[in-house]
C-alpha cells in the first residue's frame, strides 16, 4: 500500500492510471536507479498528487462552472491532501 491507511477510489485509479501508462513502480524504480525504497515510494506518491491536481482542473469541479460539484472537489482534494 502507498499509504498507512485505506486507498480511497480516486487515489487507487490515479494509481492503476499511471502504471498502465508507464509510470515505474516503487521496485522498479529501487532496482533500476539504486535509490532507496522510501525515495521510490515519494516519487510515486508525488506522480499520483499531480494526477489528482490535474482533474481539479477539469471543467466539472472547478468553481466558475455553473454545475459545480463541491463534494467531488473536496473529495479530491482530500485525497491529494492524504499523499503529502
Amino acid at each position: 500500500m502507498l499509504i498507512g491507511g485505506l486507498l480511497t477510489t480516486p487515489i487507487k485509479s490515479a494509481a492503476k492510471k499511471l502504471f498502465k501508462t508507464g509510470t515505474r513502480k516503487t521496485q522498479q524504480i529501487v532496482k533500476e536507479s539504486g535509490g532507496t525504497r522510501e525515495q521510490a515510494k515519494r516519487d510515486v506518491k508525488s506522480a499520483i498528487r499531480d494526477e489528482l491536481k490535474t482533474k481539479l482542473s477539469k471543467k466539472d469541479v472547478t468553481i466558475s462552472n455553473p454545475l459545480y460539484n463541491r463534494k467531488k472537489r473536496r473529495m479530491l482534494i482530500k485525497d491529494i491532501n492524504l499523499l503529502k
